[in-house]
């Protein structure tokens, strides 16, 4: 948690930089950031709870740790986008589900969400500033 508190202070002031005077697009922007950092918690959420299944619990923890991460991020970017807290709420619960859906509630079928999840989600956690840069220019 110590660790989690620098991070989003850091993002928050990156989000302060780059968006002091948010436009429409920027809003835009950061709806679609704060959309797909709840994609990744979602699936760090998951990855936790195969890991917990399968008896890792190491690997469970660094999971949380993403999720909790990546759930931070979501709530800084929906706020600097003027989206309510709930908002990502609810993206979770719809993300979670859509998820669940995909893999039919199956662990065996994690390689489903990997595979459209893993690396975006890697770059989205640990390296926001591309992904402000990606959904800045589009």
């Amino acid at each position: 948690m110590r660790r989690l508190i620098p991070a989003i202070f850091v993002v928050a002031l990156l989000l302060d930089a780059c968006f002091r005077q948010a436009s429409a697009q920027d809003a835009r922007a950061l709806n679609q950031l704060s959309s797909e950092a709840v994609q990744c918690a979602a699936f760090y959420s998951i990855m936790a709870r195969t890991m917990e299944l399968e008896g890792v619990p190491a690997v469970e923890q660094r999971f949380k740790k993403l999720n909790e991460k990546a759930l931070s991020h979501a709530l800084v970017y929906a706020k600097e986008a003027g989206l309510m807290q709930e908002t990502v709420g609810a993206r979770f619960k719809m993300a979670l589900e859509n998820m669940m859906k995909r893999t039919g509630k199956q662990a065996s079928n994690i390689s489903i969400l990997m595979a459209d999840y893993k690396d975006l989600c890697l770059e989205a956690t640990n390296n926001p500033t591309a992904r402000i840069q990606y959904w800045s220019g589009r």
